[in-house]
């Protein structure tokens, strides 16, 4: 995956990689390689009659499909003293004490006819309980509008329709045969924002951008399964350092037997970061913080004499090795390397080495699942891994800068 930052990664040895797509696609910008987070969305993406209906005096009524858009003509006059005054979306139940989220993108070919068309964006929201977000509109560059409103809640369960503040001129004439409205892409969530709109449902191993193809070697990179992280609401995951993290199960070619390979990482570790695991594990297989079991672990401090510390350790039978980083600032990005070569480890920070240790040991075989986020027996991470990647292989220095440069503008490393 090439970048703004200018090159490509090093993919020689990569054998599992993800990448969220921070600061290239989020809830509003998804690409072809990141979809969104994991949602359902509630409406039927086959509905035709009845999803959109008429205002006072005005009759609408599916025409078909055209380019994608559902296309409904307008017939009647329009009489501004009676209600309704806008057109309306199908009515959702809503169930009580539950967020919601909604969106539609709407078009017309006789703008001119109306006062205002979706400017107040489109709302499912009747005396709601704690609002949060307000109606948006916003104009996209084939003159459609893109209308949200987000964060809505009722009190009660309840069955709302979205209505579209699409207000036309009064006494205003409209001819079924020339004279349409168009919508795509409507979507309403149980979530307190929106996502890029899905027909149905985006499972919860399609949210990552896939750095590695899967080999017989190394099959676990289509399966990164993010139904047990959170995602902000610009559709970045995050890890609460409670109960999230990712499980790639016990991947017996990542034990490292033979002390050779590269932990990679974009982290963030954050000012909040007060309680919860002194030692939680970034990137891991088989160790933990407490260093009784075999494997290999890179870990975050949360505490090292005041200081936010980061370190990699191995660990086998009755022996550890460790090598550490103190003191790294906080609440920004950072891109940190672990490396064993057999004889030497050492740590990168932002492409330069800042520390190392020799290797008298080789990582142990173990059965323990390989974790991000979280170890093997808790120690989980609060803050952000936007990039996580393991080799097999001892990557250079020269190469351990290329991978840092390709970051570097992206991260504001």
């Amino acid at each position: 995956m090439a970048t703004n930052g200018g090159g490509k990664i090093i993919r020689d040895g990569l054998v599992f990689g993800y990448d969220s797509g921070y600061g290239v696609a989020n809830n509003s910008t998804p690409t072809k390689f990141y979809k969104g987070e994991p949602t359902t969305n509630l409406k039927s993406s086959t509905q035709t009659s009845g999803a959109v209906n008429g205002m006072s005096g005005v009759g609408v009524t599916y025409v078909g499909e055209e380019d994608g858009w559902k296309k409904y003509s307008l017939s009647g006059t329009f009489s501004n003293g009676t209600y309704p005054y806008c057109m309306y979306l199908s009515p959702q139940q809503c169930l009580a004490g539950m967020r919601y989220s909604t969106q539609v993108i709407i078009k017309t070919n006789v703008r001119d006819k109306f006062n205002y068309f979706g400017s107040n964006g489109v709302s499912y929201v009747n005396q709601p309980k704690n609002h949060e977000g307000v109606n948006s509109s916003t104009l996209l560059s084939d003159g459609s509008q893109l209308l949200q409103r987000q964060g809505f809640e009722y009190t009660s369960t309840t069955t709302q329709a979205g209505y579209l503040w699409t207000n036309p001129i009064n006494n205003t004439t409209f001819n079924p045969s020339t004279d349409f409205v168009y919508i795509k892409d409507f979507q309403i969530e149980q979530k307190i924002h929106c996502t890029p709109f899905v027909s149905d449902e985006r499972e919860a191993t399609k949210s990552l951008i896939d750095l590695t193809k899967p080999t017989d070697d190394y099959p676990i990179s289509s399966l990164i399964y993010v139904g047990d992280i959170s995602f902000d609401s610009t559709g970045q995951p995050t890890f609460d350092g409670t109960n999230d993290g990712i499980n790639l199960g016990d991947q017996p070619n990542f034990d490292f037997t033979n002390g050779i390979c590269s932990i990679e990482a974009i982290v963030k570790f954050p000012s909040t970061w007060t309680g919860g695991s002194q030692y939680p594990n970034l990137i891991s297989k088989g160790a933990s913080a407490g260093w009784d079991t075999n494997g290999w672990s890179l870990f975050g401090f949360r505490d090292w004499g005041g200081k936010k510390s980061w370190g990699f350790g191995i660990r086998n039978d009755s022996t550890n090795r460790i090598v550490s980083r103190q003191d790294v600032a906080e609440d920004v990005f950072w891109h940190i390397v672990a490396t064993l070569d057999g004889t030497t480890m050492r740590l990168y920070e932002n492409g330069v080495e800042v520390s190392t240790n020799t290797q008298t040991i080789n990582p142990a075989e173990n059965t323990t699942n390989v974790y991000i986020g979280r170890g093997p027996n808790s120690q989980y991470f609060p803050g952000d891994l936007p990039v996580s990647k393991i080799y097999s292989r001892t990557l250079s220095p020269e190469q351990i800068e290329q991978n840092y440069k390709v970051y570097k503008n992206r991260f504001d490393l």
